[in-house]
């Protein structure tokens, strides 16, 4: 046990210039996911490319659920591991979409980060009420409406026009 704890304070020590340890000295999830965003995923890629890649994550993992409930191969196991997958997507699309809106109108930040929680959480109401309406005691409304919905997103930013020079 005391060369867990001798372990642990040396991974601690070398952790600490990474910004990746949470205020105790224990890293944590969110803020290796936030070092793993920040300095290898943005630089490389840029916020466009990032919002395209983890659409395409959710989009493929919501798809791959889909064609599994059809199949009849759907277990909890499977659901947990690629239900993962899509909300580790959605993870890095969230701060990127924020950023990205509140970039592109730097003078009215306030108000674009307004705009953007409301149209969030209207769609969601929306969403909420159109599934509870389709609603068939199985999987197949719900992985049909997030695979929809991940579809129409991963289009929608990759044909929309938009200015790029500006965010």
């Amino acid at each position: 046990m005391e060369s867990c704890f001798k372990l642990r304070r040396s991974f601690q020590r070398r952790l600490k210039h990474l910004s990746s340890v949470a205020g105790d000295g224990t890293p944590s999830a969110d803020n290796w996911l936030d070092f793993i965003h920040r300095r290898l995923i943005l630089p490389k890629w840029g916020i466009h490319r990032a919002i395209l890649v983890s659409l395409a994550i959710m989009c493929g993992a919501s798809t791959i659920l889909l064609a599994l409930e059809q199949v009849g191969q759907l277990t909890v196991a499977i659901i947990v591991a690629i239900e993962f997958a899509y909300w580790f997507g959605a993870g890095f699309l969230a701060p990127n979409t924020a950023a990205g809106v509140m970039m592109s109108h730097p003078k009215a930040i306030g108000a674009a980060a307004a705009a953007l929680g409301f149209c969030q959480m209207c769609f969601a109401g929306t969403v909420a009420f159109v599934q509870g309406l389709i609603y068939d005691g199985t999987a197949l409304p719900m992985l049909g409406v997030q695979v929809a919905l991940s579809v129409i997103a991963l289009v929608t930013w990759r044909y929309l026009p938009r200015c790029r020079s500006s965010v």
